[in-house]
């Protein structure tokens, strides 16, 4: 039987602790390519929770009470409304669905809890934006030495493995591993995507950056195609 380790933090709060920056002000830096992921690991939290249960490739809602957590709330509240029920649906539609909007609520959640702060950062040209900064550094040790274990043991407790599944499919393995770990950055990749891959969840995050990427290449192509196309006709006026 699956022995996961207890945690304080759930999945999604895990993911955004690893983003802390390196540095004295452990600010969440996310990388692009990380929604999917991040909307992933609170549909896990869901599914721990008992509020949500996959059918094969389908996510039911099995509960609508208050459940005292920020995001849980949240998460399930827009879920009950859009459909007037109980939701019942793809999995992919929804973790694409939350991939869009959930990260302020969690953030949000984990100032609620402690776990955060925030600091206004003002810009260069004036503009104030909000950060969010690790109140502790034993929190951001605490996932780190996880996502190492996850790396290291493809025999690590389930939860262990679905984080280290979900962080290759945010695409913040490199972003960590360089910083942390340079050494070992490609091992740890090559054993992180197996586990993405076996991972029901981490593939449907990562089939939503995949498609992103997809369209932003052809986005480029297109506007390649444009440019020469526009090369061309500057080329016959000018000879004409």
């Amino acid at each position: 039987m699956d022995q996961s380790p207890t945690s304080p933090t759930g999945v999604a709060e895990d993911l955004l602790l690893l983003c802390a920056a390196a540095g004295p002000e452990l600010r969440v830096v996310t990388p692009a390519y990380f929604m999917p992921a991040l909307a992933a690991g609170v549909v896990a939290d869901l599914l721990r929770s008992g509020y949500a249960v996959l059918d094969e490739d389908r996510l039911r809602l099995v509960s609508a009470a208050p459940s005292g957590n920020l995001t849980t709330d949240a998460v399930v509240l827009g879920l009950t409304q859009g459909v007037g029920g109980l939701y019942a649906g793809p999995l992919i539609d929804c973790v694409e669905w939350l991939a869009a909007w959930i990260a302020r609520p969690v953030l949000d959640s984990m100032v609620n809890r402690g776990l955060l702060y925030t600091q206004e950062h003002r810009r260069s040209f004036g503009r104030a934006t909000t950060g969010y900064h690790l109140r502790d550094r034993a929190a951001f040790d605490r996932c780190s030495a996880e996502l190492t274990r996850a790396a290291a043991d493809l025999n690590a407790p389930g939860r262990t493995r679905l984080l280290g599944a979900l962080v290759h499919a945010g695409r913040l393995t490199s972003c960590y591993f360089d910083a942390q770990q340079p050494k070992s950055g490609g091992e740890a990749a090559r054993r992180l995507a197996h586990l993405m891959d076996m991972d029901q969840l981490a593939r449907a995050a990562n089939a939503l950056v995949n498609r992103q990427l997809a369209g932003e290449a052809a986005m480029h192509v297109a506007a390649e195609q444009s440019a020469a196309a526009l090369t061309v006709l500057h080329a016959m006026a000018a000879g004409a």
